[in-house]
């Protein structure tokens, strides 16, 4: 069957995400039994602020498939797997649909564990109970399961930010709070055009290709998506107003480049850094690529 046939066969599904719910109550206002002490917000991080409604598309590929021709599969169609925090929402809204298949949800394969990615289980209860499971990334999927997926365009999260840049680089780098502050950011290495401007509103996307990536490819894509890679001055207001995100995964801003190697806000021993990527080494699977597009608005 051609992708488009799978697209047009896939049946859809509208959720609404309530971030600040927490990890827990997701889990609680789910319904559905956890089967493994392993999903956790630690092994699971979820991201992103408000409510978001989104539509979920649930792909039956009509043959047993592995899931790395699975997230093949889907991309060519447009679409991405679904996360963890889909899985929760659509077990909330949608309590009573598709009793009878497993849905599984790739784009969370676990942080800490082995490719762990979860799945929801309609059928492997004889009380009818719904289970929330973890399969394998390296074990085939058996025909019949659906894949939970979203549009490509919808997979960013957005951060409203503002950078005030009538603060110089050291003050913004103590207003961002990080335990270590990588000494390489300097004023001489990542000078920032702009400053004395006021402050801007600015609108952070967050980017997960879900693979690993090269920085070439990464800058591609985000033009590709009309975005451009965000800035040293970004990550410290970003890392100021969003202080947890960096805990749960890595954040890349490309758009600030010395000696080859860009501004991460990550965790040390679960602190709060502000470091240097090197882009030769390339970017895991976990890592959020920061980008802005072109038009700021200038407030003050």
């Amino acid at each position: 069957m051609s992708d488009q046939n799978l697209l047009e066969k896939a049946e859809r599904f509208q959720v609404d995400i309530d971030f600040g719910l927490g990890f827990e109550q997701m889990i609680a206002e789910c319904g559905c039994s956890c089967d493994s002490p392993h999903i956790t917000a630690e092994n699971y991080p979820v991201i992103g602020t408000g409510v978001v409604q989104q539509e979920i598309f649930l792909v039956d590929f009509g043959r047993a498939i592995d899931s790395s021709d699975a997230v093949r599969v889907l991309a060519a169609m447009g679409l991405e797997p679904a996360r963890i925090e889909h899985a929760f929402a659509f077990g909330k809204n949608h309590s009573k649909t598709q009793r009878d298949r497993s849905v599984v949800f790739l784009g969370s394969p676990g942080v800490k564990l082995c490719e762990r990615p979860p799945y929801i289980d309609y059928w492997g209860d004889w009380r009818g109970q719904r289970l929330l499971k973890l399969g394998h990334w390296y074990l085939q999927w058996a025909k019949g399961c659906y894949f939970a997926a979203i549009k490509w365009e919808k997979q960013q999260e957005i951060f409203p930010i503002m950078v005030d840049y009538n603060s110089t680089l050291d003050q913004m780098i103590a207003a961002c709070g990080c335990s270590y502050n990588n000494p390489n950011i300097t004023v001489a290495n990542f000078p920032i055009t702009g400053i004395g401007a006021g402050i801007i509103k600015e609108k952070i996307f967050l980017v997960n290709f879900r693979q690993a990536i090269d920085t070439s490819e990464a800058e591609a894509t985000l033009a590709l998506m009309g975005l451009q890679p965000a800035r040293i001055e970004h990550a410290l207001a970003f890392g100021e107003r969003y202080p947890d995100v960096q805990h749960l995964c890595p954040v890349v801003f490309l758009g600030s480049t010395w000696e080859g190697r860009s501004p991460c806000l990550c965790r040390f021993d679960n602190k709060r850094a502000l470091d240097l990527g090197a882009h030769k080494n390339g970017w895991t699977r976990y890592s959020r690529f920061a980008a802005i597009k072109k038009n700021p608005e200038l407030t003050t």
